[in-house]
């Protein structure tokens, strides 16, 4: 799927944790333009990154980015984490995802 000249990669086991956590393709939309306008904007964004979240370090250049469903009362703080990497300047894979709780 992309959004602008952005990739999104979803592989199998991301799938299936997004559906264990009962996120919609609502979401998956939500999720691909927070990325999409953050890359957009650069370098006027957060630090001139070019994707939004913190770069993990020791792993080579995956982000940890904190995301909200649109449906949660919990925002951006206490929803999920969604690891992801970003290949050949504008594929983004994602890894895997996590409730903050």
């Amino acid at each position: 799927m992309a959004q602008g000249d952005i990739h999104f990669y979803y592989p199998k086991m991301f799938r299936k944790r997004w559906q264990e956590l009962q996120l919609d393709e609502v979401d998956k939309q939500h999720l691909e333009s927070d990325i999409s306008i953050f890359f957009d904007s650069a370098p006027v964004n957060d630090g001139g990154r070019k994707f939004p979240g913190d770069i993990i370090r020791g792993t080579g250049g995956a982000y940890k980015y904190r995301f909200s469903s649109e449906l949660s009362d919990k925002g951006q703080s206490g929803s999920y984490r969604i690891i992801y990497f970003v290949v050949a300047g504008l594929t983004v894979i994602f890894l895997e995802m996590y409730p903050k709780s």
